[in-house]
């Protein structure tokens, strides 16, 4: 397995349909969620790892996470074909 969490503690990353983009880019600078609430998991990495993140790679993230979090909510691509741009 290439990821350290299994499935009872993999962050659910359609979470960011709950962000708008600033709040977004508050939690991964600082781990603090909305209510500056620490979370367990993401508090730590957010401040040890993802603060070295430049501002165009949050937004980059922040972009990609909402359109997965937006077919995820409208169901699958048919086809399973990409439709890169």
């Amino acid at each position: 397995a290439d990821s350290p969490f299994d499935d009872e503690t993999a962050p659910d990353l359609i979470v960011v349909a709950g962000y708008d983009e600033p709040t977004f880019a508050h939690l991964m600078r600082t781990g603090k969620a909305i209510g500056e609430r620490e979370l367990p998991l993401m508090s730590g990495v957010a401040r040890g790892r993802f603060v070295h993140f430049t501002d165009g790679e949050v937004h980059d993230l922040y972009t990609f996470l909402s359109d997965l979090a937006a077919r995820g909510a409208a169901g699958p691509v048919s086809g399973g074909a990409s439709t890169a741009d």
